[in-house]
């Protein structure tokens, strides 16, 4: 890779913990983050460090966002970074948006004590 690559990226879909586990121990460190269009598009990300990874974790949140989950088990994305609303919508934006301006991902997940959040479905 001609040695000046730090990490490399992935996003999209989900990337086999089996498969990441080969990169890195090929010194080849890709890290996952996770986002979608409506937020801009990160919401998290896993920085190249051994402590900044968890193999099934798409990373922590970056600067200015927040997110937890809800009873149902559903990430919640609360920043700057998510979109207002959809343009002359306001049904839809009543189905995404919380009654406290968290938007619903659609996707669940679970935060660790370390701020690490897992897609789980």
């Amino acid at each position: 890779m001609g040695g000046n690559i730090i990490a490399i990226s992935c996003g999209s879909a989900a990337l086999q913990t089996r498969l990441k586990r080969v990169f890195w121990a090929g010194n080849i460190k890709i890290v996952e983050g996770y986002g979608l269009t409506e937020t801009s598009p990160v919401i998290t990300a896993s920085i190249p460090t051994v402590e900044g990874v968890r193999f099934k974790s798409v990373g922590n949140t970056i600067d200015h966002v927040e997110i937890k989950i809800a009873e149902d088990g559903e990430v919640l994305i609360k920043g700057p970074i998510v979109m207002q609303g959809y343009w002359q919508n306001d049904s839809a934006n009543k189905e995404v948006f919380t009654d406290d301006g968290y938007f619903r991902s659609g996707d669940l997940g679970k935060l660790d004590e370390e701020g690490f959040l897992y897609i789980v479905g």
